[in-house]
Protein backbone atom coordinates (compact mmCIF):
# COMPACT_ATOMS: atom_id res chain seq x y z
CA UNK A 1 0.00 0.00 0.00
CA UNK A 2 1.49 3.34 -1.01
CA UNK A 3 1.73 5.94 1.71
CA UNK A 4 3.58 9.20 2.24
CA UNK A 5 4.48 10.90 5.50
CA UNK A 6 6.89 13.45 6.91
CA UNK A 7 9.59 12.90 9.49
CA UNK A 8 11.79 15.44 11.19
CA UNK A 9 15.42 14.80 12.00
CA UNK A 10 17.88 17.37 13.36
CA UNK A 11 15.45 20.18 12.58
CA UNK A 12 14.98 19.22 8.92
CA UNK A 13 11.75 17.76 7.51
CA UNK A 14 11.98 14.87 5.04
CA UNK A 15 9.20 13.34 2.96
CA UNK A 16 8.95 9.54 2.79
CA UNK A 17 7.14 7.75 -0.03
CA UNK A 18 6.33 4.08 0.51
CA UNK A 19 7.01 2.18 -2.72
CA UNK A 20 6.52 -1.33 -1.36
CA UNK A 21 6.00 -1.38 2.40
CA UNK A 22 5.78 -5.19 2.55
CA UNK A 23 9.35 -5.47 1.26
CA UNK A 24 10.44 -2.25 2.98
CA UNK A 25 11.28 -0.23 -0.12
CA UNK A 26 10.94 3.54 0.29
CA UNK A 27 11.87 6.72 -1.46
CA UNK A 28 13.39 9.44 0.69
CA UNK A 29 12.91 12.99 -0.58
CA UNK A 30 15.36 15.64 0.63
CA UNK A 31 14.23 19.27 1.04
CA UNK A 32 16.14 20.14 -2.14
CA UNK A 33 14.08 17.62 -4.12
CA UNK A 34 16.74 14.91 -4.44
CA UNK A 35 15.49 11.35 -4.06
CA UNK A 36 17.11 8.30 -2.48
CA UNK A 37 15.82 4.74 -2.81
CA UNK A 38 16.01 2.95 0.55
CA UNK A 39 15.70 -0.81 0.94
CA UNK A 40 15.88 -2.79 4.17
CA UNK A 41 18.49 -5.52 4.16
CA UNK A 42 18.02 -6.25 7.84
CA UNK A 43 17.86 -4.18 10.96
CA UNK A 44 21.60 -3.72 11.34
CA UNK A 45 22.90 -2.90 7.88
CA UNK A 46 22.82 0.45 6.16
CA UNK A 47 20.17 1.01 3.56
CA UNK A 48 21.05 0.27 -0.04
CA UNK A 49 21.30 3.46 -2.08
CA UNK A 50 20.15 3.50 -5.67
CA UNK A 51 23.27 3.97 -7.85
CA UNK A 52 21.63 6.72 -9.91
CA UNK A 53 21.03 9.01 -6.95
CA UNK A 54 23.40 11.62 -5.55
CA UNK A 55 23.19 12.55 -1.90
CA UNK A 56 23.96 16.02 -0.64
CA UNK A 57 27.59 16.05 0.48
CA UNK A 58 27.54 15.76 4.24
CA UNK A 59 29.95 14.39 6.83
CA UNK A 60 27.11 12.60 8.61
CA UNK A 61 25.13 11.34 5.61
CA UNK A 62 25.58 7.67 6.53
CA UNK A 63 24.36 8.36 10.04
CA UNK A 64 21.50 10.35 8.57
CA UNK A 65 20.38 7.52 6.29
CA UNK A 66 20.73 4.95 9.04
CA UNK A 67 18.68 6.97 11.52
CA UNK A 68 16.02 7.84 8.94
CA UNK A 69 15.85 4.14 8.08
CA UNK A 70 15.24 3.28 11.73
CA UNK A 71 12.43 5.82 11.94
CA UNK A 72 10.84 4.48 8.75
CA UNK A 73 10.95 0.85 9.92
CA UNK A 74 9.53 1.76 13.31
CA UNK A 75 6.68 3.50 11.48
CA UNK A 76 5.81 0.79 9.00
CA UNK A 77 6.50 -2.51 10.78
CA UNK A 78 3.28 -3.28 12.65
CA UNK A 79 3.74 -6.15 15.08
CA UNK A 80 1.70 -7.37 18.04
CA UNK A 81 2.41 -9.33 21.22
CA UNK A 82 -0.57 -11.20 22.68
CA UNK A 83 -0.39 -11.66 26.45
CA UNK A 84 -2.17 -13.99 28.86
CA UNK A 85 -2.35 -11.45 31.69
CA UNK A 86 -3.21 -7.77 31.65
CA UNK A 87 -0.42 -6.88 34.08
CA UNK A 88 2.20 -8.27 31.67
CA UNK A 89 1.46 -5.36 29.34
CA UNK A 90 2.73 -2.84 31.91
CA UNK A 91 6.42 -3.46 31.19
CA UNK A 92 5.89 -3.31 27.44
CA UNK A 93 4.08 0.02 27.63
CA UNK A 94 5.65 1.86 30.56
CA UNK A 95 9.06 0.22 30.73
CA UNK A 96 10.32 -2.70 32.76
CA UNK A 97 11.59 -6.23 32.19
CA UNK A 98 10.34 -8.57 29.47
CA UNK A 99 11.24 -12.26 29.11
CA UNK A 100 12.99 -13.94 26.18
CA UNK A 101 12.80 -17.74 26.26
CA UNK A 102 14.43 -20.69 24.58
CA UNK A 103 12.37 -22.15 21.75
CA UNK A 104 12.16 -25.44 23.64
CA UNK A 105 9.60 -23.68 25.87
CA UNK A 106 7.25 -23.71 22.87
CA UNK A 107 7.89 -27.34 21.91
CA UNK A 108 5.32 -30.03 22.56
CA UNK A 109 4.65 -33.49 21.19
CA UNK A 110 1.10 -32.34 20.49
CA UNK A 111 0.06 -29.14 18.74
CA UNK A 112 -1.76 -26.81 21.17
CA UNK A 113 -1.87 -23.06 20.54
CA UNK A 114 1.64 -21.65 20.81
CA UNK A 115 3.03 -25.15 21.48
CA UNK A 116 4.11 -27.14 18.43
CA UNK A 117 6.16 -30.21 17.48
CA UNK A 118 7.81 -28.09 14.75
CA UNK A 119 9.87 -26.10 17.25
CA UNK A 120 13.60 -26.93 17.52
CA UNK A 121 13.67 -28.97 14.31
CA UNK A 122 15.86 -27.92 11.41
CA UNK A 123 14.81 -30.35 8.71
CA UNK A 124 15.60 -30.32 5.00
CA UNK A 125 14.53 -33.11 2.67
CA UNK A 126 15.15 -32.97 -1.08
CA UNK A 127 15.23 -35.27 -4.06
CA UNK A 128 11.67 -35.72 -5.22
CA UNK A 129 8.37 -33.98 -6.01
CA UNK A 130 6.23 -32.70 -3.14
CA UNK A 131 3.89 -35.70 -3.22
CA UNK A 132 6.90 -37.96 -2.62
CA UNK A 133 8.46 -35.81 0.09
CA UNK A 134 5.16 -35.93 1.99
CA UNK A 135 6.12 -39.50 2.95
CA UNK A 136 8.81 -37.95 5.16
CA UNK A 137 6.68 -35.45 7.09
CA UNK A 138 6.68 -37.73 10.14
CA UNK A 139 10.39 -38.54 9.97
CA UNK A 140 11.38 -39.49 13.51
CA UNK A 141 11.02 -36.15 15.29
CA UNK A 142 13.26 -37.18 18.18
CA UNK A 143 16.36 -38.21 16.24
CA UNK A 144 19.09 -36.28 14.51
CA UNK A 145 19.39 -37.84 11.06
CA UNK A 146 21.73 -37.13 8.19
CA UNK A 147 21.44 -39.17 5.01
CA UNK A 148 22.50 -38.43 1.46
CA UNK A 149 21.87 -40.48 -1.65
CA UNK A 150 19.32 -42.79 -0.06
CA UNK A 151 17.36 -44.74 -2.65
CA UNK A 152 13.63 -45.16 -2.07
CA UNK A 153 11.03 -46.82 -4.23
CA UNK A 154 7.70 -45.03 -3.87
CA UNK A 155 4.66 -45.60 -6.05
CA UNK A 156 6.62 -47.80 -8.41
CA UNK A 157 9.28 -45.12 -9.03
CA UNK A 158 12.79 -44.81 -7.65
CA UNK A 159 14.02 -41.60 -6.00
CA UNK A 160 17.32 -40.52 -4.47
CA UNK A 161 16.34 -38.68 -1.31
CA UNK A 162 18.67 -36.51 0.77
CA UNK A 163 17.59 -35.66 4.30
CA UNK A 164 19.09 -33.74 7.16
CA UNK A 165 17.37 -33.29 10.50
CA UNK A 166 18.94 -31.71 13.54
CA UNK A 167 17.73 -29.84 16.60
CA UNK A 168 18.76 -26.31 17.48
CA UNK A 169 17.92 -24.41 20.62
CA UNK A 170 17.66 -20.66 20.24
CA UNK A 171 16.26 -17.67 22.07
CA UNK A 172 13.09 -16.45 20.40
CA UNK A 173 10.69 -13.54 20.71
CA UNK A 174 7.40 -14.28 18.98
CA UNK A 175 5.01 -11.65 17.67
CA UNK A 176 2.17 -11.51 15.16
CA UNK A 177 1.70 -9.41 12.05
CA UNK A 178 -2.06 -9.12 12.49
CA UNK A 179 -4.38 -7.76 15.16
CA UNK A 180 -7.45 -9.98 15.32
CA UNK A 181 -9.55 -12.30 17.43
CA UNK A 182 -8.52 -15.15 15.11
CA UNK A 183 -4.84 -14.73 15.95
CA UNK A 184 -5.59 -14.48 19.68
CA UNK A 185 -7.64 -17.69 19.53
CA UNK A 186 -4.90 -19.51 17.63
CA UNK A 187 -2.47 -18.77 20.48
CA UNK A 188 -4.75 -20.13 23.22
CA UNK A 189 -2.77 -22.85 25.02
CA UNK A 190 -4.04 -25.35 27.56
CA UNK A 191 -7.30 -23.39 27.65
CA UNK A 192 -5.53 -20.16 28.67
CA UNK A 193 -6.75 -17.34 26.47
CA UNK A 194 -4.96 -14.11 25.71
CA UNK A 195 -6.32 -11.30 27.88
CA UNK A 196 -4.62 -8.38 26.21
CA UNK A 197 -2.35 -7.28 23.39
CA UNK A 198 0.31 -4.63 22.77
CA UNK A 199 1.46 -3.16 19.48
CA UNK A 200 5.21 -2.76 19.08
CA UNK A 201 5.82 0.86 18.13
CA UNK A 202 9.62 0.74 17.87
CA UNK A 203 10.65 -2.65 16.54
CA UNK A 204 14.08 -1.46 15.40
CA UNK A 205 14.84 0.06 18.80
CA UNK A 206 13.60 -3.06 20.59
CA UNK A 207 15.63 -5.42 18.42
CA UNK A 208 18.78 -3.36 18.75
CA UNK A 209 18.38 -3.14 22.54
CA UNK A 210 17.95 -6.90 22.98
CA UNK A 211 20.88 -7.67 20.69
CA UNK A 212 23.12 -5.30 22.61
CA UNK A 213 22.02 -6.81 25.93
CA UNK A 214 22.61 -10.38 24.74
CA UNK A 215 25.80 -9.47 22.92
CA UNK A 216 24.74 -11.23 19.73
CA UNK A 217 22.93 -10.49 16.48
CA UNK A 218 19.57 -12.01 15.60
CA UNK A 219 17.62 -13.34 12.66
CA UNK A 220 14.28 -11.66 11.93
CA UNK A 221 11.35 -12.42 9.69
CA UNK A 222 7.85 -13.70 9.09
CA UNK A 223 7.19 -17.38 9.57
CA UNK A 224 6.29 -19.25 6.41
CA UNK A 225 3.86 -22.16 6.48
CA UNK A 226 4.04 -25.35 4.44
CA UNK A 227 2.27 -28.64 3.82
CA UNK A 228 5.65 -30.22 3.10
CA UNK A 229 8.10 -31.92 5.48
CA UNK A 230 10.80 -29.25 5.81
CA UNK A 231 11.14 -27.18 8.97
CA UNK A 232 13.37 -24.44 10.38
CA UNK A 233 13.12 -21.50 12.77
CA UNK A 234 10.93 -19.66 10.24
CA UNK A 235 9.20 -22.57 8.47
CA UNK A 236 6.27 -24.26 10.19
CA UNK A 237 3.23 -26.37 9.38
CA UNK A 238 0.20 -24.78 7.73
CA UNK A 239 -1.73 -25.91 10.81
CA UNK A 240 -0.13 -22.92 12.56
CA UNK A 241 -0.80 -20.39 9.81
CA UNK A 242 -3.49 -18.52 11.74
CA UNK A 243 -0.81 -17.33 14.16
CA UNK A 244 0.62 -14.97 11.48
CA UNK A 245 3.93 -15.14 13.30
CA UNK A 246 6.91 -12.81 13.06
CA UNK A 247 9.89 -13.73 15.20
CA UNK A 248 13.29 -12.64 16.37
CA UNK A 249 15.74 -15.54 16.75
CA UNK A 250 19.08 -15.54 18.54
CA UNK A 251 20.94 -18.71 17.58
CA UNK A 252 23.06 -20.44 20.23
CA UNK A 253 25.94 -22.87 20.27
CA UNK A 254 25.09 -26.27 21.84
CA UNK A 255 26.97 -25.41 25.04
CA UNK A 256 25.24 -22.04 25.48
CA UNK A 257 21.63 -23.10 26.00
CA UNK A 258 22.11 -24.17 29.63
CA UNK A 259 22.71 -20.57 30.77
CA UNK A 260 19.34 -19.57 29.27
CA UNK A 261 17.28 -22.54 30.50
CA UNK A 262 15.09 -20.22 32.61
CA UNK A 263 14.99 -17.50 29.96
CA UNK A 264 16.54 -14.06 30.16
CA UNK A 265 14.89 -10.81 31.26
CA UNK A 266 15.55 -7.69 29.22
CA UNK A 267 15.03 -4.18 30.57
CA UNK A 268 13.25 -1.95 28.07
CA UNK A 269 12.27 1.75 28.27
CA UNK A 270 8.77 3.13 28.09
CA UNK A 271 7.24 3.80 24.70
CA UNK A 272 8.31 0.56 23.01
CA UNK A 273 4.67 -0.55 22.77
CA UNK A 274 1.10 0.57 23.35
CA UNK A 275 -2.01 -1.30 24.42
CA UNK A 276 -4.45 -2.27 21.66
CA UNK A 277 -7.78 -4.10 21.63
CA UNK A 278 -7.56 -7.20 19.45
CA UNK A 279 -11.31 -7.79 19.72
CA UNK A 280 -11.86 -4.71 17.58
CA UNK A 281 -9.16 -5.56 15.02
CA UNK A 282 -7.53 -2.97 12.81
Amino acid sequence: MEESFEIEFEGITYLIHSIDSYNFIFQLEFPNGELVCMRRIHFFECNEIHPDTHLPVSSNRNELLTRLGEIIFNHFVKLYVYLEKEEWAESWVNGGSIPIYLNVKYWSDERDGKLTPDELRQKLITGGPSEVLEYFIDLDRYTQIIGNGNIFEIGGKTYQIDFNQRFEEALVLCMATELSQEVADSLTTDGKKKETCVQIMKIHDLTKLICETLGRDCLTGDCQYTDGPNRNHFLKSTRDKNQKEFRLVWRLKPDESEQYKDGVWIDIPSGIAKRVDYTRGL
